[in-house]
């Protein structure tokens, strides 16, 4: 999937797995279309909402720029190869693995959940760990989330960030799990 927009949301529903890369230019008679990368939104009050029944694999940026939201449902894991993911709040529920780790993701308040697997992520700069509000647009649904929680056996959390951690909800990884907080600039 790649998808852009200026005015208005980007939601989008797919029943198996996804990756969200780049789909190149093409012309037919008259009709052209620019090519595009990744998920981008550069208006005001642009959010995204992407929900899948398998895993989403982000191999390009996820962008709603800073002052924007970002809400990814998956059925399955949630892993980034590359890109970046921008937003004001992002969050990210899934039934497996959470694995988005570049070292240029920039959100500026995380909330993530998932019942298998463990949560990575890792933050450019400061990150405040709080709540991302339940949105459903046409099919697509994201449930609210509060913190950062996993439910499973062996689903430990890693949360790095080259700013400050600010800690406004629970960092949960349950009795026999581990949370690890590694933090540029202290943690309150």
């Amino acid at each position: 999937l790649s998808a852009t927009t200026s005015a208005g949301t980007i939601n989008y529903r797919d029943t198996n797995a996804l990756t969200i890369g780049a789909v190149g230019a093409q012309t037919v008679s008259n009709a052209t279309f620019a090519a595009t990368s990744g998920v981008t939104t550069t208006g005001t009050g642009t959010d995204i909402l992407i929900q899948t029944g398998g895993a989403q694999t982000l191999t390009t940026n996820v962008n709603a720029n800073t002052s924007n939201n970002v809400r990814l449902a998956s059925g399955a894991g949630i892993s980034q190869t590359a890109g970046t993911n921008t937003a004001n709040l992002l969050g990210l529920t899934a039934a497996g693995t959470i694995d988005v780790t570049s070292t240029t993701n920039d959100a500026a308040t995380l909330s993530a959940t998932t019942s298998a697997g463990t949560i990575n992520y890792r933050d450019t700069n400061a990150l405040t760990i709080g709540a991302v509000g339940a949105q459903t647009v046409s099919n697509a649904t994201f449930a609210a989330t509060s913190g950062v929680t996993t439910t499973g056996t062996g689903t430990d959390i890693l949360i790095q960030t080259g700013g400050a951690q600010t800690l406004t909800t629970n960092v949960n990884a349950n009795t026999s799990n581990n949370v690890r907080l590694a933090s540029g600039a202290g943690r309150s």
